[in-house]
């Protein structure tokens, strides 16, 4: 996976942006909003919903803010973004979130908080997820029911990281982190010749092996290992 230089040069200066302009000197906390696998191809093929989900981790955020505030007209400062590839580069929506470690009343004074339970944050965000899809006919009653007969749902809610009041350059650390790396320099939801929009017609899995082995040979890019080679500890796909 490539990373241009012009990419890291604006995911740098839009860090700087947000730590310097955006967020209030007032401590913050990481928030990472996951879904179960089974349900993660519905985002995989519509993507609008995507936006949906971050809406989702947003309300979540709020409703569990307000409730340990006990102020329901306050809200707390977020700034989220949807990540849709894991660490081994699988298809992995789930939403990054800095959020203030408390809230904003509406006369501007803000209201910290301790550190609140994870477990109605969970919760939440099984009820927003499960109700999007089924909203969407997506799923049914039927899936919900048992989705949620399972020991371990999937669903997770981590809010381990903490950030002090001031603490800019750990901001930037983290705002770094939420753009989704760039892989290419083309937009490739639009064709660079014509300029029509494209459409997604396949995907291709790690387990297609001789897919990828002609992908790569039309291109000039296959490389046969030398006889008597080991073979390698791990092989992978960059492009």
């Amino acid at each position: 996976m490539f990373l241009p230089p012009c990419h890291q040069k604006r995911a740098l200066e839009k860090a700087g942006r947000v730590a310097e302009h955006v967020c209030a000197e007032v401590p913050h906390r990481q928030f990472v909003f996951t879904v179960p696998k089974r349900l993660r191809i519905y985002f995989r093929f519509d993507r609008r919903l995507l936006g949906d989900l971050c809406r989702a981790a947003a309300r979540t955020v709020i409703t569990v803010y307000r409730a340990g505030s006990g102020r329901p007209d306050a809200v707390p400062g977020m700034v989220g973004a949807i990540q849709t590839f894991g660490q081994l580069i699988h298809w992995h929506p789930h939403i990054h979130a800095l959020v203030t470690e408390g809230v904003f009343l509406p006369q501007g004074t803000f209201l910290p908080l301790p550190k609140l339970a994870t477990e109605p944050f969970l919760k939440l965000w099984e009820q927003e997820v499960f109700a999007l899809l089924l909203a969407e006919g997506k799923i049914t009653e039927e899936v919900v029911a048992n989705m949620r007969s399972w020991k371990h749902s999937g669903f997770s809610v981590d809010q381990s990281v903490r950030l002090e009041a001031g603490d800019q350059e750990g901001v930037q650390r983290l705002i770094q982190y939420f753009p989704c790396k760039q892989v290419c320099a083309a937009d490739p939801n639009c064709c660079p010749q014509c300029g029509s929009a494209t459409k997604i017609i396949s995907f291709i899995e790690r387990h297609q092996t001789d897919v990828i082995e002609k992908i790569l040979r039309h291109c000039g890019l296959w490389e046969e290992i030398p006889a008597g080679a080991p073979p390698p500890a791990k092989m992978s796909v960059t492009g």
